[in-house]
């Protein structure tokens, strides 16, 4: 998988520090967060259309 985007937060040394103490891998936690936000709206996404087309055929019958 190629690298295609990256993400830069500017953070302070102190928040940085307290940071990793909660999270000592923050990259990989990072990645996971994006990660379940986007499959979390693709299945919003999905519920939406078969919604939509349910309506639509109840509509045309």
């Amino acid at each position: 998988m190629g690298i295609d985007r990256v993400i830069c937060v500017p953070l302070n040394d102190a928040d940085w520090r307290a940071f990793l103490a909660v999270q000592p891998q923050p990259v990989a936690w990072l990645q996971q967060q994006i990660r379940q936000q986007v499959q979390a709206a693709r299945a919003t996404a999905s519920s939406s259309d078969q919604e939509s087309q349910g309506t639509v055929r109840a509509a045309a019958n």
